[in-house]
């Protein structure tokens, strides 16, 4: 396994558009809430990574964090979410928000059903401050 890369515990997500509030926090924290509950994402044990990096850009520091998976089933979204993904550490880090929001990008075959999620920002991830949220 590539020491860069972190295994993943669970993901869930939830559309943007069903999030009623969101606060950043200046520790490096993300408050969310809303009226509906966090939808799981299903993926293969074992085939689950996350990576993070940094590098020097014009406008500072650019953040790029990437999830790649193979997925247990299907997504039946395809609209702009947030993403949550728990690490085995325990941490719950947050991609996108409802002002940038993600995309999903996921293929699918009669064999596979790939999916990753790049995330580029001038600010490093938030971790998510209320986790009763993740773990309803």
């Amino acid at each position: 396994m590539n020491p860069n890369l972190t295994p993943i515990y669970r993901m869930k997500f939830i559309p943007a558009h069903l999030v009623t509030d969101y606060m950043e926090y200046t520790d490096g924290t993300a408050e969310i809430k809303t009226f509906e509950y966090l939808r799981p994402i299903s993926f293969a044990t074992g085939s689950q990574s996350f990576q993070s990096t940094s590098k020097p850009s014009k406008a500072g520091q650019l953040f790029s964090s990437t999830i790649s998976t193979t997925l247990r089933e299907a997504i039946g979204y395809i609209g702009p979410v947030i993403v949550l993904i728990q690490l085995c550490d325990g941490k719950i880090l947050v991609f996108g928000n409802p002002d940038i929001p993600i995309y999903f990008n996921h293929s699918h075959t009669d064999q596979s059903r790939a999916f990753q999620v790049d995330y580029d920002s001038d600010k490093p991830l938030l971790q998510l401050k209320n986790t009763d949220l993740f773990n309803d």
